[in-house]
């Protein structure tokens, strides 16, 4: 059964006293006829305040005359619905501020007179909401294109060296085969020349003599291997602690420059992975001191930082240098050992000047190296 009008008029009133959104009745689309308690939290009027006034009254100037050239050409038409059925605008409140709302209107005829009952929401809440997705949305491109930039940066660094341990990897083809075909191969053939003479001398002092001088180059040739393999390979980087690593690397540097190298090991690392990675760089930095520092001493020390990471400092008393120089130089040095520690999230610290010998830090996560050899 249908609902009688004032049935109808009681379920709106019921619903529109209770409703959270602001629910306008508006007279010829000019004058508000009803406006329901929600007034008073969306918009900050009073319900009865609003009777009487033109609807213009929370339309903010600057849409006033859209609204009337909207609803004018609505009224002339006759057609069945508004241009700006939806309009979010600012309507302001009785307090001066200005809200965010949403307005929708359903239009119909009583008495002769056509009416509409305008639905306003207060959509502060959604536009905070929206503004801020947006500058999340901005802060998330910005992070994108900064780790693009650092992906790239990276990629770039990575190649540069690639690049230089290729060219590292072919001079230490070239040494070894220099010292096989210059070294070895000259030891092999005179023993391959002693040994037919010894084939061919008479038995007596000239063969003993023949025999003595093969050992010799025997043995010499066996050296020459020995300390070519220890050289590629040595046997304390499978199972020794970083301090046996290092007393191995000063005892060779002694023997192989003439470089005097004292360790003081107050820490370990448990990854094999680690030790080698520092064995290499500290190696390097070694290297760099016979070369530059004009000394015939350095120091090296480890210890373990607060935060867990493993600090290896190669220091000496020699000429020192300008860091910054020295690290926009090409070839394989300081700026070789930083860029490698950087690629596995360590630091190289440098403190030189001219006349005040260097100290260099090698700074390493101590969790920071799996899988790297």
């Amino acid at each position: 059964m249908p609902l009688r009008p004032e049935n109808s008029l009681h379920t709106f009133r019921l619903l529109a006293e209770t409703a959270a959104d602001l629910i306008l009745v508006i007279e010829d689309g000019e004058t508000i006829r009803y406006a329901n308690p929600a007034a008073r939290t969306v918009l900050g009027y009073d319900p009865a305040d609003l009777v009487g006034q033109p609807l213009t009254v929370i339309i903010p100037e600057r849409l006033r005359e859209a609204h009337r050239a909207g609803l004018g050409r609505y009224l002339a038409s006759g057609e069945r619905r508004l241009d700006w059925a939806r309009l979010d605008l600012s309507g302001r409140c009785a307090d001066g501020t200005e809200v965010p709302l949403a307005i929708s209107f359903a239009e119909y005829t009583l008495e002769g007179a056509h009416h509409f009952t305008a639905i306003i929401r207060d959509i502060s809440e959604a536009k905070r909401a929206e503004a801020a997705l947006l500058e999340s949305q901005r802060a998330l491109q910005a992070l994108n294109a900064t780790l693009e930039a650092q992906v790239a940066e990276r990629t770039s660094r990575t190649r540069v060296l690639s690049a230089r341990l290729a060219v590292a990897q072919q001079e230490e083809r070239r040494r070894i085969a220099h010292l096989l075909h210059d070294d070895l191969q000259q030891h092999l053939f005179a023993l391959s020349m002693l040994v037919d003479r010894c084939e061919r001398a008479p038995e007596g002092e000239d063969r003993a003599h023949a025999f003595d001088r093969a050992r010799t180059t025997l043995d010499a040739a066996v050296r020459l291997t020995r300390s070519l393999a220890t050289d590629l390979s040595p046997a304390v980087l499978a199972s020794g602690t970083l301090g046996d690593l290092l007393e191995w690397l000063a005892q060779k540097k002694r023997e192989d420059l003439g470089l005097t190298v004292e360790v003081d090991a107050a820490a370990d690392v448990a990854q094999p992975a680690l030790r080698v990675f520092l064995y290499h760089l500290v190696r390097e930095a070694l290297f760099n001191v016979f070369k530059h520092a004009g000394t015939d001493r350095a120091k090296v020390t480890v210890h373990a930082l607060d935060d867990g990471s493993v600090a290896v400092r190669v220091e000496d008393d020699g000429v020192g240098f300008d860091p910054t120089e020295a690290m926009g130089r090409q070839g394989f040095g300081l700026a070789s050992i930083r860029e490698r520690l950087e690629l596995v999230g360590g630091r190289l610290d440098v403190a030189s000047a001219p006349g005040a010998g260097t100290r260099l830090t090698l700074v390493l996560p101590r969790d920071g190296l799996v899988g790297v050899a």
